[in-house]
């Protein structure tokens, strides 16, 4: 029961935890606790661990053991040791907290705090969501406080491990024998026996065969392989969707529906940025007296742009150009542009009439996902009330899913 005190007896963090332990209630069964009244169940260096502690980490280990493993009878969690393990837990905890109070080591509310939000699960857009954080405790059956008290003990221990260890210093006679066993080497001679050789040589019995198995037996166990029963919610249904919705999506998405102003160009590009290069662009604009005289100097076909792809200097040019317009040259970084305004499209937000469809594409899924979200809900909620998923199938008539036999790497 409790390994950790056996194990280390030796080392110095052991040392330095050893306490009394002075255990003054048992428990009994296998279940969630309740609470009647505020009670006792072990001291450590006369710090009490309450049944309210216990209770919690108690519910909380049951609660993992279950999403892990699913509905399990009361034969088996008993297998799991629970109690046992939750009491070790806890007894660390308050000798952690012993020895760091021993050593002025204290961790603040404000580092627990800035260690949660770090916790990449309770953010949204990469910074620290409440809403999230309480929605994820309440879904796991825990208290923030509860919570809170985990991140602490965590803390601590990092805190402790970091100023028993900082300190350390090695003798040079200490520092030459490591360098030495690191720095070894063995010369390993290899002849090779041909595994035919020792099969003809060796002779056995049913009853060598029987002792081996005896002896070697661990060898020879499955490993332990569980089957999960599930149901499937698909996000699929049929929804209706109202000219009202449409409408007021319509409106409140306007911007997804604005197109940008768009033009259709004929372009010459002069590569260099010296004075000769200038005059040559300068010199072929001039030559330029229609759009058609485009095709002398480039062979590259008209093509559409939209607004953005161009700078904001020459963005505002263009926005005042009009169609058959040559302009330029203008300046780059690798050389001059001579532009041809063949078309322009203004900027407009579609009509709905024209992007109807799409809103009802987007309504629909949108419903969809929010219906069968609402029903997993409901429906998880009715789960945990019959305790578990199998009882409240049995008791609804519903048919449940099942995956193969699946090993502990499967899962």
């Amino acid at each position: 029961m409790f390994k950790f005190l056996r194990k280390g007896a030796t080392s110095l963090v052991a040392k330095i935890f050893l306490a009394v332990i002075v255990i003054v209630f048992v428990f009994w069964g296998i279940g969630t606790f309740t609470i009647r009244k505020k009670e006792l169940v072990a001291k450590v260096n006369d710090i009490p661990i309450t049944l309210k502690e216990f209770t919690e980490y108690y519910n909380f280990k049951i609660f993992q053991i279950k999403q892990t493993f699913g509905e399990l009878n009361q034969a088996t969690l008993k297998k799991f040791h629970i109690k046992e393990q939750v009491l070790e837990t806890l007894i660390k905890d308050k000798l952690l907290e012993t020895e760091a109070e021993k050593l002025g080591i204290k961790i603040y509310p404000i580092e627990i705090k800035y260690a949660i939000a770090q916790i990449s699960v309770f953010q949204e857009d990469g910074k620290f969501s409440p809403r999230k954080y309480q929605t994820i405790l309440n879904r796991l059956g825990i208290t923030s406080s509860f919570f809170e008290n985990l991140i602490k003990y965590d803390l601590l221990q990092e805190r402790i491990k970091s100023v028993l260890t900082s300190p350390i210093l090695v003798s040079e006679k200490e520092a030459k024998d490591y360098f030495n066993y690191t720095h070894q080497y063995l010369k390993i001679v290899e002849a090779k026996l041909p595994l035919s050789f020792c099969e003809n040589q060796i002779r056995y019995t049913f009853e060598d065969l029987k002792n081996y198995y005896l002896a070697h037996r661990d060898m020879y166990v499955s490993p332990l392989k569980i089957k999960l029963a599930y149901l499937y919610f698909p996000f699929k249904g049929k929804v209706k969707i109202s000219e009202k919705e449409i409408k007021r999506y319509y409106e409140k998405n306007i911007e997804k529906f604005k197109q940008p102003l768009r033009v259709k160009l004929k372009k010459i590009f002069i590569p260099g940025t010296n004075n000769a290069t200038y005059e040559k662009a300068l010199k072929i604009k001039n030559q330029l007296k229609d759009l058609k005289d485009f095709k002398k100097f480039t062979k590259e076909p008209s093509t559409w742009f939209e607004e953005s792809v161009f700078p904001p200097r020459l963005r505002f040019i263009i926005e005042k150009a009009k169609p058959k317009e040559i302009l330029g040259p203008f300046k780059l970084e690798s050389g001059y542009l001579i532009l041809g305004i063949e078309d322009i499209k203004p900027a407009q937000i579609l009509p709905l009439n024209k992007v109807k469809s799409e809103i009802i594409k987007e309504l629909k899924k949108e419903k969809i996902i929010q219906e069968v979200t609402s029903k997993v809900d409901s429906i998880y909620r009715e789960v945990i009330k019959e305790d578990g998923l199998t009882l409240w199938a049995k008791k609804e008539k519903v048919r449940l899913s099942e995956t193969k036999y699946l090993t502990r790497k499967e899962l």
